[in-house]
């Protein structure tokens, strides 16, 4: 759980609070699952793997969807490959 606030000099603020629930599959892949809200007060759900491969690459993939203030759904999708180094 993450909770965040965010004050401006002119005493406003927001707040975001987020949770997040992982399962490990294998030593290798994680799945998640995401609820919260953002800077924008707006309702977050997400869905998400890492695969980590041999070599030191993990690809990523998520999917989060939003509420807007009109009261339509966006939908955010995206995947990476990541190599430290």
């Amino acid at each position: 759980m993450d909770y965040e606030r965010n004050q401006s000099a002119d005493s406003w603020h927001t707040d975001t609070l987020s949770l997040e629930a992982a399962y490990l599959a294998t030593s290798n892949t994680r799945y998640t699952l995401t609820f919260g809200n953002g800077a924008d007060s707006e309702p977050r759900l997400g869905l998400g793997a890492v695969f980590e491969m041999d070599g030191g690459w993990s690809l990523s993939t998520s999917y989060e969807a939003v509420q807007t203030a009109n009261a339509s759904i966006g939908n955010n999708f995206a995947m990476k490959a990541m190599f430290p180094f």
